[in-house]
C-alpha cells in the first residue's frame, strides 16, 4: 500500500467531529461505514494554497487507481458547490477548496508547541483532549493521508 501524507498550513476548519464520531441518519445511510459513524473534518483551502496542485495531483491518482476515474471527490470547488447550495454564499469561501476527511480511527490532535518531560527532561508533543479548545472557524496546521492501495 502506496500512503501520500500532505500538510496543509494555516487552513480553516469547519463542523469537526475530531473527539467524537459523526452518525448519519440511518435512512440516509447508503453504507455500513455511515451506520457505525466515522471521525470527521472539513477543511475550507484557499485556491492558491501552496499545496493545491499535488493534493489535486494524488486525489486523481486514487480515483484513477482504485474507481476507474468514476465517482466524487473528498476535495470540491466552492463555486460548484454554490451552483447546488446556498450554504455556501458567505464571502469567506471565495476562491477556495472545501476537503471532507473521513477516518475509522481518532485523530491525533496536538499543540503547536512541545512540553519538556519532567522525568526524561525530553521534549514531547501535548496532545489536545479538550474538545472545546478546537471548533469550526479555527485555523490549523493538518496532515491528510491519502492511500492508494
Amino acid at each position: 500500500m502506496k500512503k501520500q501524507i500532505i500538510q496543509l498550513k494555516n487552513v480553516r476548519i469547519t463542523y469537526p467531529f475530531l473527539f467524537q464520531k459523526k452518525f448519519w441518519n440511518d435512512k440516509e445511510a447508503t453504507d455500513t461505514n455511515a451506520k457505525k459513524g466515522k471521525y470527521q473534518i472539513t477543511i475550507i483551502i484557499p485556491k492558491n494554497h501552496e499545496v493545491v496542485s499535488k493534493l489535486q495531483e494524488q486525489i486523481l491518482a486514487i480515483k484513477e487507481a482504485k474507481f476507474e476515474g468514476r465517482g466524487s471527490c473528498c476535495l470540491k470547488d466552492i463555486n460548484v458547490l454554490r451552483e447546488e447550495h446556498t450554504s455556501y454564499s458567505d464571502k469567506e469561501y471565495d476562491n477556495t477548496f472545501i476537503l471532507t476527511a473521513k477516518n475509522d480511527y481518532k485523530p491525533l490532535i496536538v499543540e503547536n508547541y512541545q512540553s519538556i518531560n519532567s522525568a526524561t527532561g525530553k521534549k514531547e508533543q501535548v496532545q489536545i483532549t479538550d474538545e472545546l479548545k478546537i471548533k469550526s472557524g479555527d485555523y490549523v496546521n493538518v496532515f491528510i493521508e491519502l492511500c492508494l492501495s
